[in-house]
């Protein structure tokens, strides 16, 4: 039995990089994981992925509520969701410093806005939220 065992993950930006060597590890190690991601169509199984846009609410409600459906829960959250920078640094500097910085506060309301209260609520020692509890507490 492995560390995770049992356990139930999401992973934002999952679908690439960081966050998908992020989402391999805790499947390896025994969660069941799901990933949130512009574009999860290159997810392959273990992992179950997910179409989120971290920047809307409603896509990100929509999508934890398809993980914690198809994962009977929420234990874990990870949040990864970040901006790739192409180009030259002065584009970059222009351009992505305040794209990034609110992705990284949209990134961050995944946890705080709806994760959050799914991982505090539940009906077991463990705390997380499992299938049948109410979504909005």
């Amino acid at each position: 039995m492995s560390g995770l065992s049992g356990l139930r993950a999401v992973v934002t930006g999952g679908a690439s990089g960081i966050g998908l060597a992020t989402a391999h590890s805790l499947a390896a190690q025994g969660a069941a994981v799901a990933v949130l991601d512009l574009d999860p169509g290159g997810v392959s199984e273990p992992l179950l992925g997910l179409r989120a846009d971290v920047s809307d609410d409603a896509s990100v409600r929509a999508a934890v509520e398809q993980a914690v459906e198809r994962l009977g829960g929420l234990d874990i959250v990870v949040n990864n969701a970040g901006i790739g920078a192409v180009g030259t640094i002065e584009d970059n500097m222009r351009i992505g410093a305040h794209a990034g910085q609110q992705l990284q506060l949209a990134d961050g309301s995944v946890r705080e806005h709806l994760a959050h209260p799914l991982l505090l609520g539940g009906d077991d020692s463990r705390g997380g939220w499992h299938q049948g509890d109410p979504l909005d507490r």
